[in-house]
């Protein structure tokens, strides 16, 4: 049987909620402005993650959402975990919901279905309208599927805004063994 390690749930002033410096993910402007976006359209409509940590309560997910100043209490789920087990959640619990693969079918019906007020939201939702392909669900590069003898390639390739990064990852790694560098601009 699988441990529930949820002991609670409160609604918890700001002020008593403190962010973990292990988090390791960074928020670009246009994530916080979606975030707000969705925030304002919606309202809240999850629970930021957190552990006891003396009188204060450390988040475990939820730091973007919790630096909204518009918001003075949060609905928290309040975890049994020690600092270990919360440095496993932190390492992996965006990464696992990030390897999830569209059902574009799926994706297109959904989208056919919303309208946003918020312009943040409205462009990314027009964003998600345009991606061909599988932005989130990058394919393999293997190095030995390119056979090149040429002193300098110029490769260009237009990929979404989500899953850049993943795929110049893969791009670097294809081409690690060889004397290539790879430029990104």
């Amino acid at each position: 049987m699988i441990r529930d390690r949820i002991i609670g749930f409160e609604r918890i002033h700001r002020d008593q909620l403190i962010p973990d410096e292990r988090n390791w993910r960074t928020h670009p402007e246009s994530q916080s402005k979606a975030i707000n976006g969705i925030l304002k359209e919606v309202g809240i409509a999850s629970a930021l993650l957190v552990r006891k940590v003396g009188d204060k309560f450390k988040i475990i997910d939820g730091h973007l959402r919790q630096s909204n100043e518009e918001q003075d209490t949060w609905p928290c789920l309040i975890l049994d975990v020690d600092e270990i087990e919360a440095a496993k959640l932190i390492a992996t619990y965006d990464p696992i919901g990030a390897m999830a693969e569209p059902d574009h079918g799926v994706l297109e019906s959904l989208l056919s279905d919303v309208t946003m007020e918020e312009s943040d939201l409205s462009g990314l939702i027009d964003d998600m309208r345009s991606w061909e392909g599988q932005p989130w669900s990058i394919p393999d590069i293997e190095a030995a599927d390119y056979n090149v003898e040429e002193e300098t390639i110029s490769i260009r390739i237009e990929v979404p805004k989500v899953g850049h990064k993943e795929l110049v990852t893969k791009i670097e790694k294809a081409i690690k063994s060889t004397r290539y560098k790879v430029l990104v601009r």
